[in-house]
Formats: structure tokens, C-alpha cells, sequence
């Protein structure tokens, strides 16, 4: 008599499918978290991209001044820029009105997933007077001043940032009007933290806490001694774990 031909039996298959099944539940999270951590560190790169963009604009005009219309819709920046996949961080590219989810989304109307510091530039209306802004990037301790970073941008508006601005009660709270304007870049889009362009040109990491501690505008303080009207930030629980700076 032949050999007879011999497959595989069906607990042999099970054991095999169940074996398969537990190398992808412990393969599939460790490769999500490494597509993330990717996206992050291309996000920050970009960022730094816009960091040495904006000085070569700012070289243009002797670092007197940036422009006083939004980043995306200045015909000399974009050319700087080149590619238009600059306007977004890799993790916040789908509209809110198609279904995005803060902070990994797009304003409904917005064309970026970054903003600019409007304490920079040329003073207008609204509280930006001329005592405020910094005028030029020849300015002392520049890479403790925000210039562009990760930010809601919604209402067609750019950050401006108060020492007094409280932080929002959860992660995604929009401004009350023109206060609290804190809430554009406090979001919790990389972990606990935004990626950020100083006006010296660096980029890097900054965290939500620290928001409070880097130089927004000429009037900035975040030193309590003297200063009676300051309190400080009271974190709400989306934020306790997050590193403190003080």
C-alpha cells in the first residue's frame, strides 16, 4: 500500500492561527507607536524647515520685520517653502468637518496645522502695541520666544498668548473670543508637548506646562516677587501628569 498523503489537522490549525494572532496583538501596537513617534520627528523637522524659511524671509528685510498676513498666504514664504505638505504636521491633516479628531485635525476653512506667534511683527489693533511686539529678530535670548509652532487654527486666527490666560478645562477647549489664546497651542498633539521655531531660528520640543514659561511678547513674566496681579496656571486633571517647569 502507498504512503498515505498527510495535512495538517484541525487542532494543528488552531494552534497556528492562535499563535499568529498573539505575534500581531503584540506586534500591530509597537508598530503604531513607532508610525507615530515617526510622524512626530517629521513634524519637528518640518517645523525647524520653517524656522530657517522664516529667516531667510526675515533676512530679506534685515530682521526689521515679518509679514503681517498669515504664513500660507504669503506668495514669497510659500516660495521659500516649496512643497505645500509644509502647512501640516503629519498628524493633523483631516478636517474636523470630515470627521477629525483634536488634536490630530485640521480647523474647518483652515489650510495648516501651524501657527504664528502674533506678538511678532509690526503692532496693530487689539492690544498689540508697539511696547509688546518685538519688532525685530535681533533680540536678546530669541530662542526663548515662540515664532511658529503647532496650533489650532481655527476662526482664520493666529496665537497671542496672555501671562493670564488660563489653560482650557480639556484638551481641544477653543478660545473665549479673543481671550485665552493660550488654548491655539495648548494641545496635546505630540505627547504631552507642541513642536516649536524660537525666533533664534532653533526648533524643538516644548512642553504644554512649559507654554507659560517662554517669552510670548515683550510684557511676558511668569516670576510671581513683585508682581501681585500674576497667578499662576491652577492645571486642570487633563494636565497633572504632564512634566512641570517651575
Amino acid at each position: 500500500m502507498g504512503d498515505k498523503k498527510r495535512g495538517f489537522t484541525l487542532i494543528e490549525l488552531l494552534v497556528v492561527v492562535s499563535v499568529i494572532a498573539l505575534l500581531m496583538s503584540i506586534a500591530l501596537p509597537v508598530l503604531d507607536r513607532a508610525r507615530k513617534q515617526a510622524k512626530d520627528t517629521l513634524c519637528l523637522v518640518r517645523v525647524r524647515h520653517w524656522g530657517l524659511i522664516l529667516k531667510l524671509y526675515s533676512d530679506e528685510y534685515e530682521g526689521k520685520f515679518f509679514s503681517e498676513e498669515h504664513f500660507t498666504t504669503n506668495v514669497r514664504l510659500m516660495e521659500l517653502a516649496k512643497f505645500e505638505e509644509m502647512r501640516f504636521c503629519p498628524l493633523a491633516r483631516r478636517n474636523m468637518g470630515a470627521g477629525g479628531r483634536h488634536p490630530f485635525a485640521v480647523s474647518v476653512g483652515a489650510d495648516t496645522s501651524y501657527g504664528v506667534n502674533l506678538w511678532i511683527g509690526r503692532p496693530w489693533s487689539g492690544g498689540r502695541t508697539k511696547d509688546r511686539c518685538w519688532l525685530t529678530t535681533h533680540v536678546r535670548r530669541g530662542h526663548e520666544i515662540p515664532m511658529l509652532m503647532d496650533s489650532v487654527y481655527n476662526d482664520d486666527c493666529d496665537p497671542t498668548p496672555c501671562h493670564w490666560d488660563e489653560p482650557p478645562r480639556y484638551d481641544g477647549e477653543p478660545p473665549d473670543g479673543n481671550y485665552n489664546e493660550m488654548r491655539r497651542v495648548c494641545i496635546n498633539r505630540h505627547n504631552g508637548a507642541i513642536n516649536c521655531a524660537f525666533l533664534d531660528f532653533s526648533a524643538r520640543r516644548v512642553g504644554l506646562k512649559e507654554l507659560w514659561e517662554v517669552r510670548w511678547n515683550r510684557k511676558w513674566f511668569t516670576d510671581p516677587r513683585g508682581m501681585p496681579d500674576y497667578n499662576p496656571p491652577v492645571w486642570p486633571r487633563w494636565m497633572w501628569d504632564f512634566r512641570d517647569y517651575r
